[in-house]
């Protein structure tokens, strides 16, 4: 049977089996997608295409814009295909408003000339192109990121590229109608004597005070694996306020993942990938950096002025969360969202290890604070453990619905089979809901380890909806409040001296958060859990 047939069934069997309409997977063949957005009653999704020219340069158009309806009821729309004469292409870079989209992306002349011009496109929401124009700060220049800023304005980072091994970071801020407001370029010029240092800029962010958090990686330019993570903040000029950089001795960090907590702390999320050559116990002469299968992702908090105030292994606080085996070896944070509780929402990518490549799609919720809510991976087709270290499936972009849930773009590579030796490539589309899960009975892989409060204890927990509270200090109760996971309040109730606590709640099946209000000011909260 042709691989297309055994993926239309399995998207029809997944389609079956979700517990909710339109939650699941979609895709379209032979594309990658970067991010989607509800637009209305509608999914609009902005992918590209594979660089495969032809000879008569069919194979260099790039970007293209669908439509579909958010059950998938209808088959996908065609807005716009930006079919060109130059070979261009999409770093990820998009954000939408009430009136338009914006795509960022570079093109060049020919797959042989190693220049690239980065260019920014501006889109009704049915689709129709209302302008475009280009940009360069050296050779090459491309985008990685663009964000709508509380002005009214765009400000997107990117990197350029003014000579072989001179690679540096952009600061592009334009008006409404793409012209040019500010810019700056930024470099690193020192890298532990290595031949001096590059620097990549990933991801920008808007602080509540109206200036950006750019998230960056600096690496050496004679060994590229050598590599650090730096945040700046920078005013709407692009001038620094302040920086941070996490150089270590032993380990690479690299991938950066900057955003903003409701404290006026800074998060940053990053992998430690690589031994430096000089600190590598196993391979003692060599200066090359070998892989450590050890990598895990830190996350790590600064303050308002840039010093580092704390940092976690996010990956074991993960792990301690799920009864389920939780096996990955790091995480690759690609894209954060602020959500309507006033929390984070993260994907990207999960790894168990570089060798065996297993990958699979996440998306993380963390609250006002930076602590994690619930954790999901997606992986398309995870029924044979052989296809499982041979497929992968990456999440580059995630944006919430109107309902609470989200969606989430990327890329699904099928296992390699004789109609396709080198595996099947096609853009993908996942719409969960508001606690991520395409399936029933995902909110309960939450460990019931973590149920106990600090002096008081929920029991039975799991429940069908009633449970009692335990403890010592009953009477230093004030109120108990459940609310759901994105900050739906379900009940509420005051207590007054009580020496029994027992709550009985029509909740359906799913994971709360029950908060506890005590007399002396401080709140307790625990995760909630009720089954059917």
């Amino acid at each position: 049977m042709k691989l297309r047939y055994i993926l239309t069934l399995l998207i029809n069997l997944i389609l079956i089996l979700t517990y909710g309409q339109g939650l699941g997977y979609h895709f379209i063949e032979g594309w990658t997608s970067s991010s989607s957005y509800q637009v209305d009653d509608s999914l609009l999704t902005v992918s590209i295409r594979n660089v495969i020219p032809g000879a008569d340069g069919s194979g260099r158009h790039r970007v293209l814009l669908t439509k579909s309806t958010m059950d998938w009821s209808d088959s996908r729309e065609v807005l716009f295909r930006y079919d060109s004469s130059h070979v261009t292409t999409h770093f990820n870079g998009s954000t939408i408003n009430d009136h338009s989209l914006i795509v960022s992306g570079a093109f060049s002349p020919s797959l042989g000339i190693d220049t690239q011009t980065g260019y920014l496109a501006q889109f009704k929401l049915n689709g129709e192109l209302l302008r475009k124009r280009s940009f360069h700060f050296g050779l090459v220049n491309q985008p990685y990121s663009v964000i709508n800023t509380s002005e009214g304005n765009i400000a997107l980072i990117g990197v350029y590229r003014s000579g072989p091994q001179n690679v540096r970071m952009f600061f592009l801020l334009v008006d409404s109608s793409l012209n040019t407001l500010d810019s700056n370029t930024y470099s690193c010029n020192d890298f532990n004597s290595y031949g001096g240092c590059n620097l990549s800029g990933y991801r920008i962010v808007e602080t509540k005070d109206s200036n950006f958090i750019i998230s960056a990686s600096a690496y050496s330019r004679a060994y590229p694996e050598i590599r650090y993570s730096v945040v700046y903040k920078i005013n709407a000029k692009g001038e620094i306020l302040w920086s941070y950089d996490n150089k270590e001795s032993i380990y690479s960090y690299d991938f950066p993942l900057g955003l903003e907590l409701e404290n006026g702390n800074y998060l940053l999320f990053s992998i430690n990938n690589y031994f430096y050559p000089y600190k590598n116990p196993k391979y003692p002469d060599n200066r090359l950096p070998t892989t450590n299968l050890n990598s895990t992702t830190y996350a790590i908090v600064l303050d308002n002025t840039g010093s580092e105030v704390s940092r976690r292994d996010i990956s074991s606080e993960i792990s301690s969360l799920y009864n389920d085996d939780f096996d990955y070896t790091y995480l690759k944070c690609d894209k954060v969202i602020k959500t309507f509780d006033g929390g984070l929402a993260i994907c990207g990518n999960a790894y168990v290890d570089t060798e065996i490549g297993y990958e699979s799609g996440f998306l993380m919720k963390l609250d006002d604070s930076g602590e994690v809510s619930w954790f999901r991976n997606y992986q398309v087709d995870s029924s044979s453990p052989d296809n499982g270290l041979k497929q992968k499936t990456y999440v580059y972009g995630v944006s919430e619905l109107d309902n609470g849930g989200f969606v989430m773009s990327g890329r699904y590579i099928s296992p390699p089979s004789p109609e396709y030796p080198g595996a099947f490539n096609s853009a993908l589309s996942i719409i969960t809901d508001e606690y991520g899960c395409i399936e029933p009975g995902c909110q309960n892989k939450v460990s019931v380890d973590k149920i106990e409060l600090s002096g008081f204890k929920v029991v039975p927990n799991p429940s069908h909806g009633i449970f009692r509270i335990l403890g010592d200090s009953l009477t230093d109760i004030v109120s108990i409040k459940i609310t759901t996971m994105n900050g739906q309040t379900i009940a509420h109730s005051e207590y007054r001296d009580v020496d029994a606590i027992e709550v009985s709640s029509y909740l359906g099946q799913g994971v709360y958060v029950l908060t506890i209000l005590k007399s002396n000011g401080e709140y307790d909260v625990s995760k909630l859990i009720v089954t059917q």
